[in-house]
C-alpha cells in the first residue's frame, strides 16, 4: 500500500509511476482520460476506484465498454476487462482510481 500512496505523491508532481511484477502493472490516475494499448502479455485491464465513486466513467475500444458512468468500490462493472481494439481509451470525469494491466 505505501507503493499506492508514492504513486499519487507522483501523479501530483506530474510524475509517471507503475508499479510492475510478472503478472501485473499498476497504475494511478485521476480524474483524467488515459489512452493505453496492447501489451503483449496483459491482455486484461481493470479499473479500480480509490475513492468511494467514480464520475463520469467512459471506456471505449474495450469488450465491455461503459459511458458516462457511476462506478463504486462495490461494482465489478470495471474489473478484467479486455481489449476489443488496439487502443482503449479510459475517461474518469472525477475521482482517483488505480489502472491494472494483468496476464490471468
Amino acid at each position: 500500500l505505501a507503493n499506492l500512496a508514492l504513486c499519487e505523491y507522483c501523479s501530483d508532481r506530474n510524475v509517471g509511476c507503475v508499479i510492475a511484477d510478472q503478472r501485473n502493472l499498476v497504475e494511478y490516475h485521476s480524474k483524467e482520460t488515459v489512452k493505453i494499448s496492447k501489451i503483449e502479455g496483459f491482455p486484461y485491464f481493470s479499473l479500480i476506484p480509490l475513492d468511494a465513486k467514480l464520475e463520469g466513467v467512459t471506456i471505449r475500444g474495450a469488450k465491455y465498454p461503459l459511458q458516462n458512468h457511476l462506478v463504486t468500490r462495490a461494482e465489478i462493472l470495471t474489473i478484467s476487462n479486455e481489449f476489443a481494439s488496439d487502443q482503449v481509451e479510459i475517461s474518469v470525469g472525477e475521482g482517483r482510481w488505480l489502472l491494472i494491466r494483468s496476464s490471468d
